[in-house]
């Protein structure tokens, strides 16, 4: 009897190839000018480039480096920033003359043989480790590697990717120029994303929120892919010797605790879970589930989801449920706070502090307000689109909102699309219909949580599952990757690979044979067509919401 086991993919490989991509560009590799050689530019496997040649194991930490093309050609502080950045890069992964022999190769070891293929490449490398003056030895096992990603010039980058993922190749103002990106990246130690690769550059910006105006330092850990900071530019500034290199966040709870007694909003009334209205400590909140709501007076969207939040903390509170909200103000004035908070029944972090307040929007990694995020009991993220939540569900009926492995594709959820790909089951609307397709995809969607250790947290989850129903989202969605109106139809939809994958026609869907496919994508052993530019350029318009 065959089994619905679905076999182990290697994690770090795993995020690797979906979030990295297949290759990368060695720096150390490209000629200065174009016309210098006609050989192709130095190109690696992701995996060789990103595991140690002699340990075989992941690097500590990947940086994802950022640089706007236009930026890095014309403004000196990139170039600052890109010369502290090398100068880390070294330090953090070479040693001076005390270390341990079983830690610690000599620098004129070979890493790997030299062959024809591999000699000029080492040849630039060694040029690199000249630089390294006072040091003798290099660690076996990199602590750091980055991986450059020069985002293109043109008026369509300030979007971060809209036009860019819809229609590749069609604006060449997207285009990222040869020669610039050559005058970028050449001569530094790392690798970096080829440069006719806009695809892959624009989803990794969207992904990790690339800024537009300056240079961006994501940090990943390098086992798993998960994040440990976004904010790297701001850490290196402030360290720019890497003394508390990788920069690991304090936990949460931490912050949470130093911000010291929680002011009460104005409307806020004594119950079972304020026994007064004078200030709280977090220590008070303990067992409660916590809603840190990133807000300002000053903000029109603001004030319109404050009074929705009232309500529905309300009602919450009301059927019994253990909730309480922290305002984290994003206020110009203590006058404008005070104010705000007046309006409130729930507390709020004090004004004077606002390194913590800073600090829990970093930690957090907000980019807007409102932005609610729930925390359960522990601390723990349940949701960083509480927002969203309150919206669909106003009255509290699924709180606290914990995120579910399958969801129904709609609006909300369709612009994980362009950063992940995703397994979609379309089925008719009707409920049985639903509640079928829910079935069949939730013990694949069970496992590969379980075997990527995502702990169902939204963030780290590299595939995403979906209920496609009778909706405007499921029939754009259709259009753009080129499906017909078929019913029941168990697909694999991979925009940030370009990639289509169907069941074959006539398979019978039941828990082992969505397993079974999901398997094989995991495994790329699923026959996939390609998601077209022509049939992204037509669906583009409509797909505007996606």
């Amino acid at each position: 009897m065959a089994s619905n086991t679905a076999s182990t993919p290697d994690v770090t490989s795993w995020w690797f190839r979906r979030v990295l991509g297949p290759d990368l560009i060695k720096c150390s590799s490209i000629p200065a000018e174009h016309n210098e050689t006609k050989r192709e530019l130095g190109v690696r496997a992701v995996e060789s480039a990103m595991l140690s040649t002699v340990t075989k194991a992941a690097c500590e930490v990947i940086g994802l480096f950022f640089t706007p093309v236009s930026l890095c050609v014309d403004e000196g502080n990139t170039e600052e920033f890109t010369s502290k950045l090398v100068n880390l890069y070294d330090r953090v992964n070479y040693c001076g003359d005390v270390c341990s022999g079983s830690e610690c190769y000599d620098n004129k070891t070979d890493e790997v043989p030299i062959t024809k293929s591999t000699a000029d490449e080492q040849k630039n490398e060694d040029n690199c480790n000249e630089r390294l003056q006072s040091s003798k030895h290099r660690a076996k096992t990199r602590r750091l590697e980055v991986v450059h990603i020069v985002l293109p010039g043109g008026g369509n980058t300030s979007a971060l990717g809209t036009n860019l993922v819809f229609e590749p190749g069609s604006d060449s103002t997207c285009m990222l120029d040869e020669a610039a990106f050559r005058k970028v990246v050449k001569d530094l130690p790392w690798f970096a994303i080829p440069h006719r690769d806009v695809h892959r550059t624009v989803r990794l910006s969207r992904r990790y929120r690339a800024q537009v105006g300056g240079p961006t330092l994501v940090l990943l850990e390098g086992a798993t892919g998960r994040l440990i900071t976004r904010n790297g530019c701001e850490r290196l500034n402030e360290d720019p010797t890497g003394a508390l290199f990788p920069w690991t966040p304090r936990a949460l709870t931490e912050v949470l605790r130093e911000a010291g007694s929680y002011l009460p909003g104005g409307k806020r009334a004594a119950s079972k879970l304020s026994a007064s209205d004078s200030e709280v400590r977090y220590s008070e909140l303990d067992g409660l589930v916590k809603g840190i709501y990133f807000s300002a007076h000053w903000c029109p969207p603001c004030k319109a989801f404050t009074p929705q939040l009232i309500e529905t903390y309300s009602k919450a509170r009301a059927k019994g449920h253990n909730f309480e909200v922290i305002f984290v103000s994003s206020d110009r004035s203590e006058e404008s706070f005070t104010l705000y908070l007046s309006t409130m029944p729930w507390l709020a972090v004090p004004w004077e502090q606002e390194d913590r307040r800073r600090e829990l929007a970093a930690l957090l990694g907000v980019q807007g307000i409102p932005t609610l995020v729930l925390l359960d009991a522990d601390g723990s993220v349940i949701t960083a689109d509480g927002r969203g939540e309150v919206n669909e569900d106003p009255l509290g009926e699924n709180f606290p909102w914990r995120p579910k492995l399958v969801n129904i594709l709609t609006e909300r959820y369709a612009g994980k699309l362009h950063d992940y790909p995703a397994i979609i089951l379309f089925v008719e609307g009707e409920e049985g219909e639903m509640e079928f397709a829910e079935s069949v995809l939730l013990p694949a969607a069970e496992q590969f949580a379980m075997v990527t250790d995502s702990n169902r947290r939204d963030e780290d989850r590299l595939l995403h599952f979906f209920v496609g129903c009778d909706c405007e989202t499921s029939d754009l969605l259709r259009e753009f990757v080129g499906l017909d109106d078929a019913v029941p139809l168990l697909t694999a939809i991979d925009i940030p690979g370009g990639q289509l994958s169907v069941m074959e026609d006539g398979a019978e869907i039941t828990e082992h044979s969505v397993t079974t496919f999901v398997t094989r994508f995991l495994d790329g052993n699923l026959p996939s067509s390609d998601i077209t530019a022509n049939n992204i350029h037509m669906a583009a318009g409509a797909m505007s919401m996606i």
